[in-house]
């Protein structure tokens, strides 16, 4: 599970590992390839902080669920 968290200055980050299954694919349509990391401004405000971490965090587990989708598929035609 990730956690929202709050720096000395007020500002909000995330971190989520990256599984190792989809890593490689992950990393070659988003840019990281070991985690996906979140922030907001302080000045953003604690609600609208939460509201973007789990906008975020939705993005990156659909990202996960699709990469793993779609190396199930392949699997299966190479099977065949």
């Amino acid at each position: 599970m990730v956690k929202l968290r709050q720096d000395s200055n007020g500002n909000y980050s995330a971190r989520k590992r990256l599984p190792d299954d989809v890593r490689d694919e992950y990393g070659r349509r988003h840019g990281p390839r070991f985690e996906a990391k979140f922030s907001a401004a302080a000045s953003v405000g604690s609600r609208a902080a939460k509201q973007k971490f789990r906008d975020w965090e939705t993005e990156v587990d659909g990202r996960i669920a699709a990469k793993r989708r779609q190396g199930d598929a392949h699997r299966r035609l190479a099977v065949s």
